[in-house]
């Protein structure tokens, strides 16, 4: 049975051509007489503009990409554990209801923030 499903979902060679042809083609041809265009109609003073303004939303886009994933210190989801202290089977956090608090958020205790707080 997992052998059909994956047998149906691979693709032939001729639905790929066919997406070639209806799709990729026409826009490849639609594109390159728009790059025509735009070189024969715009005046080189607007195109020198056009491409530094592209280029600084490009940087400007790739630094706050790497400022959101890489510098920004990674979420911590919340995870709940039956309590073995309360005899009750109530939720604590990790343990006993007598554990200590978690630390306080800061950028010295986020790695001790999310061992703690992690599954």
């Amino acid at each position: 049975m997992m052998v059909d499903a994956l047998v149906a979902a691979r693709l032939r060679i001729d639905q790929v051509m066919m997406t070639y042809r209806q799709y990729f083609l026409p826009i490849s041809c639609v594109l390159l007489v728009g790059v025509c265009l735009w070189l024969l109609m715009v005046p080189a003073w607007l195109a020198v503009i056009t491409r530094y303004v592209l280029a600084i939303g490009t940087m400007s886009g790739l630094v706050g990409v790497v400022r959101q994933r890489v510098l920004r210190p990674p979420r911590c989801r919340r995870r709940r554990v039956i309590s073995r202290a309360s005899g009750s089977g109530g939720d604590a956090l990790l343990g006993g209801e007598n554990d200590a608090a978690p630390p306080p958020l800061s950028s010295s205790s986020h790695s001790s923030w999310c061992a703690y707080f992690t599954p």
